[in-house]
């Protein structure tokens, strides 16, 4: 397994990679990449055996060293607790763990203002020299008055994008890279404007790490949250579908008239972050929304335990509880419209659930329950509409996420 592993599981005979990655909410391709004797096509999981289910995601170089990060070219040191790079033309250090969607953080300081440093992620096949990699990079510039680049690396330099910013050396700038299927999105400062956002589906996976180029950099308090994404281009795949009609051809999930729905993503998730948009296709009597924390799920509208919350063109944001039988904790009046799209976040940390419709810096609803602490992510209708869009599932370490 690779180095930076941190948590573990045992593996019992009659499991597999993908029931492994969804009791830990984690995708099937990170754990075949922390646990690369697998093999792709799991043939070397072996029962009474330990495999990786997590990795060390955040680093402060606090202890003082970074013997963790792997050096591929120029020069890398530990100075008053930062990863510092000298000024070498393209020197790179990664962390030796793959990802495949996620959030990728850093503080980035750069100590000249020539040329430019940054972030290279989903990368692989490295070699001495600034483009000498296959993968992405994301830098800023103090040079011509500031600006961040975007670009694709393939043993040669392509950009993909660049835009003017104030940038100055000698200040600290926080970078955040949001690598989603093939959309990829860079924030400076603002978390949550990007400053870019490209569609590229050349590189899906690989490591991550810094790179400078022709001036030296810092780099502080790194962050990487992985995510389970699905923007439903291989319809629902990976979902089980409990009652209701569901079908995603279109790219998006959408539910035919039904008095009850219900469709949930594979994977267990206790603490996490859940974004996704949903869309009510006209007015009626019903609702639509995410349940959560879900298991023991059957046929009708409160056929399981775990949490729901959802919006109706009546101007409601509800959430609840059901085990068979629905209970009201909360509710939220909003102007809802059919046809319009929502953005619903929904942060559950312990016994504090959150909801967010569209602001996702204040919650629309707090309320705290003890009741259910693990389960499935999905969706769910009761009435006649549902439209829900691409959703995106982050997991417990995305508690400062996006």
């Amino acid at each position: 397994m690779v180095k930076v592993c941190n948590k573990f599981h045992l593996v019992k005979t009659s499991q597999s990679c993908e029931s492994i990655a969804s009791d830990y909410g984690i995708s099937p391709s990170d754990f075949l990449g922390w646990n690369p004797k697998v093999k792709n096509d799991c043939s070397g999981l072996w029962a009474e055996a330990y495999a990786c289910v997590g990795v060390i995601r955040t680093f402060n170089f606090d202890d003082g060293t970074n013997n963790r990060w792997t050096v591929i070219d120029g020069s890398y040191g530990i100075k008053t607790n930062a990863l510092v790079g000298d000024s070498s033309k393209g020197g790179k250090a990664v962390l030796p763990a793959p990802f495949t969607n996620f959030i990728y953080k850093v503080q980035v300081k750069l100590l000249s203002e020539n040329r430019d440093a940054g972030l290279i992620f989903r990368t692989s096949d490295f070699g001495m020299g600034a483009d000498n990699y296959r993968g992405y990079y994301a830098g800023i510039s103090a040079t011509e008055g500031g600006f961040l680049v975007l670009g694709r690396a393939d043993k040669s330099w392509t950009q993909l994008g660049r835009v003017p910013i104030t940038i100055k050396a000698h200040q600290v700038y926080l970078l955040k890279v949001m690598a989603l299927a093939d959309e990829i999105s860079v924030f400076v400062d603002d978390l949550g404007t990007p400053k870019l956002t490209i569609t590229d589906g050349t590189y899906r996976s690989g490591v991550n790490g810094v790179r400078v180029y022709d001036t030296g950099a810092s780099f502080d308090n790194v962050e990487i949250i992985p995510s389970i994404y699905d923007n439903f281009e291989r319809n629902m795949i990976g979902w089980t579908k409990y009652d209701g009609s569901f079908d995603a051809r279109s790219k998006q999930l959408i539910a035919s008239d039904a008095f009850s729905g219900k469709a949930t993503l594979d994977s267990t998730f206790a603490d996490f972050i859940f974004e996704g948009d949903i869309t009510l296709s006209k007015t009626g009597i019903g609702n639509a929304g995410f349940i959560f924390r879900a298991s023991n799920i059957g046929t009708g509208p409160d056929a399981y335990n775990g949490y729901y919350t959802g919006i109706d063109t009546g101007g409601v944001l509800t959430l609840g509880r059901a085990n068979g039988a629905w209970k009201e904790l909360a509710r939220f009046k909003l102007d809802i419209r059919a046809g319009q799209k929502y953005h619903v976040k929904i942060q559950a940390i312990g016994d504090v659930i959150k909801v967010y419709v569209d602001d996702i810096g204040t919650p629309k609803i707090t309320f705290q329950d003890t009741r259910y602490g693990k389960g499935v992510v999905g969706t769910s209708m009761y009435g006649d509409f549902l439209q829900p869009m691409a959703f995106s599932y982050v997991d417990k370490y995305g508690i400062r996420g996006p």
